[in-house]
């Protein structure tokens, strides 16, 4: 063994091993990618700047022309920068495409469909034949649900004894519970004062709420004119001394309707009365947060589960459906409804207007009544003592969706009935018979 390493020799102690000539250097994939993002970019942004297809100049060729030019250059500067400048320009390649993008695909016009309600097959129903359909249909599901409505019956003697402890009973869970309220009506209350409320009627208001309560019940000949001193005079009756007890059913507390704060308010104040006792239902799964912790403890529920599993039928009738043909008779029996719960100034109100209306029908400049003319002509028939009087009876007629307000160009406030003029002279001719 030591003779072989013997023979070896040894290398050259100055000798340094020969170097090959400087080549150039090897593209890498690094490079070749990063050259391929720089081109696809540009291309991207050219397309998107070309509007004009007519045009002899193509920017693409262009631009791919040139830039095969000045790859050798660019080659060449990439590889001689620094390593700094080279990650500045990895982290601005991907912002120009992401920017790039995002105008590409929002400067799109977005599609939409034909497929709209006067192209179908089957016209829409009026509401007459609707109900006429639904009537004729049968019932699924009839003994399950007698069978629920027999249980929730069941508890009406629970809900009287928690009515004379000073609770008030709220109904909840699903389908409609107006027969709950009409059974409990009928069996428990017959020979007691009671007061049904429809909260699903668009003509409910607490108006008319308090003068039902003074004329009907209490038939007080002469109400005040005031909501507050009508309210004041109701509890005054059933807060004082007397056997007189009022039960007040309220269907749909939750409606339309009944979710302003005028209407809520005036129920919690009826309920904390000693001897008015609530029982309301509610139907949509929110209703809770109509109430804040403060109206909670005044109206002081307990809770009952009434599922019914009925149909709302009724709770529905009023409302618009976009497969249902707005008629005009059902146009005009809404507001016949919501006119007879105006006050006497409130109809000469409406009444002005709707004949002001009318008279300007073959105007095609007419734009509406002036506020200012309306004031006048209210203070000339005694109908309002203020403009403040005027505007408040307005946001009611607002809320029932009996008139439409617009200010001009020059601000002037012009007000309209939302009817075509066959429907307000059918209606003006049947106030003038009643």
């Amino acid at each position: 063994m030591g003779s072989r390493r013997a023979r070896r020799t040894p290398q050259t102690p100055g000798r340094t091993p020969t170097r090959r000539a400087a080549s150039p250097p090897a593209k890498t994939p690094q490079t070749v990618r990063r050259r391929i993002k720089q081109r696809l970019a540009k291309l991207q942004q050219e397309e998107i700047a070309v509007s004009d297809d007519d045009s002899d100049f193509s920017p693409l060729e262009e631009s791919s022309d040139s830039s095969e030019e000045d790859e050798p250059e660019a080659a060449g500067d990439r590889e001689s920068g620094s390593d700094e400048d080279k990650d500045a320009e990895e982290e601005e390649e991907p912002r120009q495409r992401s920017e790039a993008t995002y105008f590409a695909l929002h400067s799109a016009r977005g599609v939409t469909s034909n497929h709209t309600l006067s192209r179908l097959a089957e016209p829409r129903l009026s509401h007459a034949a609707l109900q006429t359909l639904l009537g004729e249909r049968p019932a699924d599901h009839a003994a399950e649900r007698a069978a629920l409505l027999g249980d929730v019956e069941l508890l009406f003697p629970h809900w009287l004894v928690a009515l004379g402890h000073g609770f008030n009973v709220l109904l909840h869970g699903l389908g409609s519970k107006r027969a709950v309220l009409e059974r409990l009506r009928l069996t428990q209350l017959q020979h007691r004062l009671h007061v049904v409320v429809n909260g699903f009627h668009p003509s409910v208001t607490p108006r008319q709420l308090l003068q039902t309560l003074l004329e009907d019940v209490l038939e007080v000949a002469a109400p005040p004119g005031r909501p507050e001193a009508q309210a004041e005079a109701v509890l005054r009756r059933f807060s004082g001394s007397g056997d007189a007890r009022l039960f007040l059913l309220v269907n749909s507390m939750d409606g339309p309707m009944m979710r302003g704060e005028r209407m809520q308010q005036l129920l919690a104040r009826l309920a904390q009365a000693p001897r008015v006792h609530l029982v309301a239902s509610v139907d949509h799964i929110n209703a809770p947060l109509i109430w804040d912790q403060h109206k909670l403890a005044q109206f002081n529920f307990i809770w009952f589960d009434a599922t019914t599993l009925l149909p709302y039928t009724e709770e529905t009738s009023y409302e618009n459906s976009l497969l249902v043909r707005q008629t005009a008779d059902l146009a005009l029996s809404s507001l016949r409804h919501v006119f007879k719960s105006l006050t006497p100034n409130a109809r000469g109100i409406f009444i002005l207007l709707a004949k002001h209306q009318l008279e300007n029908a073959d105007d095609r400049t007419f734009e509406g009544l002036p506020l200012s003319e309306l004031y006048r002509r209210c203070r000339e028939q005694f109908l309002v003592s203020s403009q403040v009087a005027l505007r408040a009876q307005l946001t009611e007629f607002r809320d029932h969706k009996l008139i439409r307000s617009r200010a001009t160009h020059d601000g002037v406030e012009q007000l309209t009935v939302p009817l075509e003029a066959p429907l307000i002279a059918e209606f003006l001719a049947g106030c003038d018979d009643s």
